[in-house]
């Protein structure tokens, strides 16, 4: 999910600084950015945002400014020294500066050697604690965004209900007004063929029953009440994927009722019910 955290520690020895960067993505898919003081710890760190992440893509730069990573340059001490002994003779004949000639010691790469640093147990800690409180932040940033998303999609489920209750008012008018078109038609027809009644009404009776949406409109209540009852429960159990599921089934059911529609009037309002739960499925790629 969609979301920014950032922490920081700082002492007399170390300054630390965590940004933590998250957008949507079906997969876990982490990058770090660590410093070479920490980079042998990076499968702890992964492990950690793992679990805080649970999924998408994520981002972690971490910097840090300690003394173990500033003293990783040490003089070769004996070599310098041996170096100035055997050229204290050169020195004097040549009446040479001593500080000239420290100079272009210093350049030569035997008299500087690097330590690869590493991070002691108490600075670790530091920074899985600086660590932990750059998801925190991230959590409440995601939750704020959450939040309002809910708002939206709250908004978009009133306004599907609205028009399921159009659609039930059209509902109680237009099986009537189809059977009447139907049966006119008929008695039109009969002026001018003998007709078997019996088998007209069986034949009524079985095209009006594929045009009957009241067991859609049933399943949509249900759908509809069971997607707020999910939203509303505060338990983490994966909400995002279990409303994606509803809101598709709830998509079926509209895809059902405007094959069956024939009606203009109640197209319009399926219309409008596709739309918002396309607006929902949008959002809810974003939630966990």
């Amino acid at each position: 999910m969609t979301g920014y955290g950032t922490a920081t520690y700082k002492d007399t020895h170390t300054a630390i600084r965590i940004d933590v960067k998250s957008v949507n993505s079906k997969n876990n898919d982490l990058y770090l950015r660590l410093p070479l003081i920490i980079r042998e710890k990076e499968n702890e760190i992964r492990v950690l945002a793992n679990e805080k992440l649970n999924r998408g893509k994520a981002e972690i730069n971490i910097s840090i400014e300690s003394q173990a990573e500033i003293n990783t340059n040490f003089l070769n001490k004996p070599l310098i020294k041996s170096l100035l002994y055997e050229l204290d003779e050169i020195i004097t004949q040549e009446q040479l500066s001593k500080s000239q000639l420290l100079a272009a010691i210093l350049t030569l790469p035997e008299v500087r050697t690097n330590q690869q640093p590493t991070a002691d147990e108490s600075l670790m800690q530091l920074v899985m604690q600086t660590l932990g409180r750059a998801f925190e932040d991230l959590d409440t940033f995601r939750l704020h965004e959450g939040n309002k998303m809910m708002e939206d999609i709250v908004h978009s489920i009133d306004k599907i209900r609205n028009h399921i209750q159009y659609i039930k008012t059209i509902e109680t008018q237009r099986i009537p007004a189809i059977k009447d078109r139907i049966l006119q038609k008929i008695n039109a027809l009969q002026q001018d063929i003998l007709a078997d009644n019996n088998r007209i009404e069986q034949e009524l009776i079985y095209y009006i029953e594929k045009l009957d949406i009241n067991e859609e409109l049933v399943r949509m209540d249900a759908h509809l009440g069971y997607f707020m009852d999910i939203s509303l429960d505060k338990k983490p159990n994966m909400k995002g994927k279990k409303l994606s599921f509803v809101a598709q089934e709830m998509l079926r059911e509209v895809n059902t009722i405007g094959s069956k529609a024939n009606d203009a009037d109640l197209q319009r309002f399926v219309v409008e019910c596709k739309d918002e739960i396309e607006k929902i499925k949008e959002l809810l790629n974003n939630i966990l």
